[in-house]
């Protein structure tokens, strides 16, 4: 099947970067060993999780996202407003 569909790509001058390219498993049979994925003579890496427009896939029994790289940006961005406000308070005081 993917050989398939690099062929179909290579007719249309596309090709894939298999450096990276991953595979994350998703169902039931994720823990049984299976062949590697190979394109255009590379194997793919099998990974436990990946990146895919902002959102974290993860490999699991059931389709599933990791929010926890969100959360982290959020707190992160939340302290840096919060230091924020206290300097401006702090000022604003300090000038009367």
């Amino acid at each position: 099947m993917v050989d398939i569909c690099c062929d179909e790509l290579e007719k249309i001058d596309i090709s894939l970067n298999v450096s990276k390219s991953q595979v994350v498993r998703i169902g039931k049979l994720l823990d049984k060993k299976v062949n590697s994925v190979v394109i255009n003579g590379s194997p793919v890496e099998f990974v436990a999780e990946k990146k895919y427009l902002g959102w974290y896939i993860l490999s699991a029994n059931v389709f599933r996202i990791s929010l926890h790289y969100m959360r982290v940006l959020f707190i992160n961005v939340l302290t840096l407003c919060m230091q924020e406000a206290v300097i401006s308070v702090n000022l604003f005081f300090s000038i009367l």
